[in-house]
């Protein structure tokens, strides 16, 4: 089917309306960024502070983001990775809240050393494999039931990985996430699927 010249005029309008608002945005967002930087080197973001960075236009979604994963990771770090995604879909928000979250735990934390030691580095598994690994650690831990596409995003998050057909672990992943100082570090997972 073809498009009437309205139509693609249209969409054009739309696709430059959407790039001048994203610029519009990423300029109060750096201001802010600024400011919590500044903010971040002595302590974390207050309730209060978060509120009043919350109500500059485009902002709220970051600044609350920020906030929630505050005491999981290192102020700057966090703010160079939601910064990358900052107009990607929730989904790119969840797998960097259920890292930070699972590298926030400590290497000796049942839940993360019994989901390293299932995958094996330079082994390959199908995306059914995963899930059948993956489910009953998280039945046991969370009491939760994983799906085959969260238990592939939560490999991702733990590993290096190279996917032709299947998944080939490389290594084990950091995702550059430093933790929050470890007085902070929660004891168990909160967030994860």
């Amino acid at each position: 089917m073809e498009h009437s010249p309205l139509s693609e005029q249209q969409k054009k309008i739309e696709q430059v309306n959407k790039e001048e608002l994203q610029v519009t945005v990423d300029r109060r967002l750096a201001e802010i960024i600024d400011e919590v930087r500044e903010i971040t080197k002595s302590r974390h973001l207050t309730a209060g502070e978060k509120q009043t960075f919350q109500s500059r236009k485009g902002c709220s979604a970051f600044v609350n983001r920020f906030y929630s994963l505050q005491k999981y990771v290192d102020a700057n770090t966090l703010i160079d990775h939601l910064w990358e995604i900052r107009h990607s879909d929730k989904r790119a928000y969840k797998n960097l809240q259920n890292a930070a979250v699972f590298w926030a735990l400590d290497d000796k934390h049942p839940f993360k050393r019994d989901l390293l030691r299932v995958f094996k580095i330079g082994r390959k598994y199908k995306a059914s494999e995963i899930q059948e690994l993956t489910a009953p650690i998280v039945k046991y831990h969370l009491h939760k039931t994983i799906k085959q596409r969260a238990s592939v995003s939560l490999l991702k998050a733990l590993f290096l990985v190279e996917r032709p057909k299947i998944y080939l672990i490389k290594g084990k992943k950091s995702n550059g996430i430093q933790k929050a100082r470890p007085a902070e570090n929660p004891k168990k997972p909160r967030k994860i699927y």
